[in-house]
């Protein structure tokens, strides 16, 4: 599921993960057996030119993905994004069943129950959860997003010479990654946190079906600030003591890796 396109077949696919503190881009060959993950880079963007997940300086944050592209070596101009914060909403729904088709009709009508975005200004899309199941209600995952959002996301890519070829949420990207690693995993309930420099995604799951999502205004870059003032310590000592491992401005993955489809 995905608020936009579909990847089509592609024998290889690049993602493209855009922070508040660092872009993340990857390609992913997907002609073997499973996806893998043949290339990682990344960059650091301008302070304050990415804010709890909004792009406020669209020419800045395009001029770092150009360049991320460049230094990875990446041709490739249409890739795989992912959209969250608060303009996404993604809502486990009861609706009367019906077939896929029919439901498609009327998604928009029952999402005014639940939405509080203006309709004729949201990006939606819905996965009936329980298709073969017989009662008389069905369960359905409702993602809903404003227009502006993802017209902005597909601008910016414009503007670094892309093209989006979906656009995801950041919490079914982060399910999709841990159910393709950790199948096993995924049965009774299981809770996904992702900790991002400004924002924080929550996925609750129970029997691999998404419960309870939210994007939380705290990330590493609150962490840091609270060591600074609590311990006295400069920007890059809180940094280290925040990350041992602190990312480096470009790195590549050492090995192949099995990776997540997207969608």
């Amino acid at each position: 599921m995905a608020l936009f396109g579909l990847l089509g077949g592609k024998k290889t696919s690049v993602g493209l993960d855009i922070g508040s503190g660092i872009i993340k881009l990857v390609v992913i060959d997907h002609s073997g057996s499973e996806p893998e993950l043949v290339k990682l880079a990344t960059t650091e963007v301008a302070t304050d030119a990415i804010v709890e997940g909004e792009v406020m300086d669209p020419g800045i944050v395009a001029e770092a993905i150009r360049g991320l592209f460049s230094t990875a070596g990446v041709k490739q101009k249409s890739v795989v994004t992912a959209v969250g914060g608060r303009d996404v909403i993604v809502k486990k729904i009861q609706m009367d069943r019906m077939k896929e088709g029919d439901a498609r009709e009327v998604i928009r009508w029952e999402a005014e129950q639940h939405v509080p975005f203006d309709m004729a200004n949201v990006e939606l899309d819905f996965q009936i959860l329980d298709p073969d199941s017989e009662g008389l209600q069905m369960n359905v995952l409702l993602v809903a997003a404003k227009r502006e959002l993802v017209e902005n996301r597909v601008g910016l890519l414009g503007e670094a010479g892309l093209a989006a070829a979906v656009i995801d949420v950041d919490a079914f990207a982060i399910h999709n990654a841990f159910e393709l690693n950790h199948p096993d995993a995924m049965q009774g309930v299981v809770g996904l946190v992702n900790v991002g420099h400004e924002v924080t995604n929550v996925n609750i799951l129970e029997d691999a079906v998404p419960v309870l999502t939210r994007d939380l205004s705290v990330g590493t870059r609150r962490f840091r600030e609270d060591l600074q003032r609590e311990k006295g310590l400069s920007a890059e000592d809180s940094e280290r003591r925040r990350s041992p491992w602190a990312w480096s401005g470009r790195r590549r993955s050492s090995r192949p890796l099995r990776a997540a489809p997207a969608g």
